[in-house]
């Protein structure tokens, strides 16, 4: 008869981990702000990037190109809603969350300080992309502790 000691490998392996409702509740709103952007600007591109102050044009480039973006905004918010209810997933979807939505944000800060102020829209959505990706870095944080 072999017995599991608490700590061995076997044991934690076994283990249910317990996320934070706090931390699942950062992961599912993000998650479901990604989802809706991503569907938005999949489904209505021309008419989303509009309301942002973006013409695309007619040009099959910029639209796939939008398109694309989108869909990557979309599979993120997938990911990461997901890691609220599947704990396994918890920290995969709030590293996935942090480096894409930082990504985001301080990339839209170099293009405020190389190109310019952008309209108030691309300004908020710079604002929620670095709290939100600063939001999953401290749910990474947590969930590696």
């Amino acid at each position: 008869m072999t017995t599991e000691r608490a700590g061995s490998p076997e044991r934690t392996a076994r283990a249910p981990r317990h996320v934070r409702l706090t931390d699942r509740v950062i992961l599912a709103v993000t998650g479901l702000t990604g989802i809706v952007i991503g569907v938005a600007g999949t489904a209505s591109t021309r008419a989303f990037y509009a309301a942002n102050g973006v013409d695309l044009g007619h040009s099959p480039a910029a639209l796939s190109d939008a398109r694309a973006a989108a869909g990557a905004v979309l599979a993120t918010g997938l990911l990461v809603a997901l890691g609220a209810v599947v704990t396994r997933l918890t920290s995969l979807a709030a590293a996935t969350g942090a480096a894409v939505l930082l990504g985001y944000g301080l990339a839209r800060l170099l293009s405020i300080a190389l190109d310019g102020l952008p309209g108030t829209p691309l300004i908020v959505a710079t604002g929620v992309e670095l709290a939100l990706g600063a939001a999953c870095l401290i749910v990474l944080a947590r969930s590696r502790i």
